[in-house]
């Protein structure tokens, strides 16, 4: 009974320690008609959703991007829009980041499409009217280093210790029994 109840024990850790794997990528880049893009982007590894934004594009649109409206992938890539803080979802302006990737599950940063790069003819953009479009020329999403979690690990080396002194400590006990099961043979 108790070893089922040490192996839920293990499962549950395990279960938890893998729920959620959120990261911070940070991105920048430079636009075709000037200004430059900058901020974060937090990703669920495991979901490949978008939790938060802060990005920022500097003079001459000087705009700072915090609301997340929607995200989505086809074939050949990914894209993820983001608005003004305050403003209506799909209202201008609007800022539209594609990823050279089909899912963003696991997603470890990237280049982001731009006009000289771009995935499959799309380029990241800011369009900060309907019929005007300003796109990215470059850039680029990299992983913040102190947002990668890393509790996996420590559960499984803690339930191996766990184990060791178990097993251990279940050998002491029935190696004491035996010794005292042959003393009192032999007395």
């Amino acid at each position: 009974m108790k070893l089922i109840t040490v192996f839920g024990l293990a499962l549950a850790l395990c279960a938890s320690s893998a729920q959620a794997a959120l990261i911070t990528l940070d991105l920048s880049g430079g636009f075709n008609l000037g200004g430059n893009l900058g901020g974060t982007i937090t990703l669920d590894q495991v979901t490949g959703n978008v939790t938060a934004v802060d990005l920022t594009v500097n003079a001459p649109y000087n705009y700072t991007f915090t609301v997340f409206n929607d995200q989505g992938c086809a074939s050949f890539l990914c894209y993820v829009d983001v608005s003004l803080m305050g403003a209506a979802q799909d209202s201008y302006p609007l800022l539209s980041l594609d990823f050279a990737v089909s899912t963003l599950v696991g997603y470890a940063g990237g280049q982001l499409c731009g006009a000289y790069a771009p995935c499959n003819t799309n380029a990241s953009g800011l369009s900060p009217s309907l019929g005007t479009g300003v796109q990215l020329y470059s850039g680029v999403a990299t992983v913040d280093s102190s947002s990668i979690p890393e509790p996996a690990p420590l559960a499984l080396l803690a339930m191996g210790i766990a184990g060791l002194l178990a097993v251990s400590y279940r050998r002491t006990i029935t190696s004491r029994r035996w010794s005292r099961v042959r003393k009192n043979f032999t007395d």
